[in-house]
């Protein structure tokens, strides 16, 4: 087996998509006419995710401690930028079209979201499929 064959960032680039699930039950939400709620998203060995996390160490730079609003909003501005798009997503009755801001906009007014973005980006299985190189 060649490790070289192991190219996380690759994978992670391109993107996987996460089904939303309902924040109590865990069942998987779908539109009224039953097409899947999804959230294209790049992983954590994305050049992205490294870009964003670069991008906060400078900002934190000399700084000794962070208040709970800001961390709260530095991750919230890190899935925003990890987020490519999605479907299906309807907020306050009327389709959400996909911005950045829009994106930071739903992480910040529904938390559930951003936790279930979280465990799916640390996950590389969702971007690496069975774990075999390509």
């Amino acid at each position: 087996m060649d490790l070289a064959d192991f190219d996380l960032t690759a994978a992670a680039d391109r993107g996987a998509d996460m089904q939303l699930e309902h924040p109590v039950t865990g069942e998987p939400l779908v539109t009224d006419t039953g097409e899947e709620i999804t959230i294209r998203l790049l992983g954590n060995d994305s050049r992205e995710f490294r870009a964003a996390l670069s991008d906060l160490a400078e900002k934190q730079a000399g700084k000794k401690r962070q208040s709970l609003a800001a961390a709260e909003a530095h991750s919230v501005d890190l899935l925003a930028r990890l987020t490519l798009g999605w479907q299906g997503i309807v907020y306050k009755g009327v389709p959400l079209e996909f911005t950045r801001e829009n994106a930071a906009m739903l992480y910040r007014e529904r938390p559930f979201i951003r936790e279930q973005i979280d465990r799916f980006i640390g996950n590389r299985g969702n971007f690496f499929g069975n774990g075999k190189p390509a």
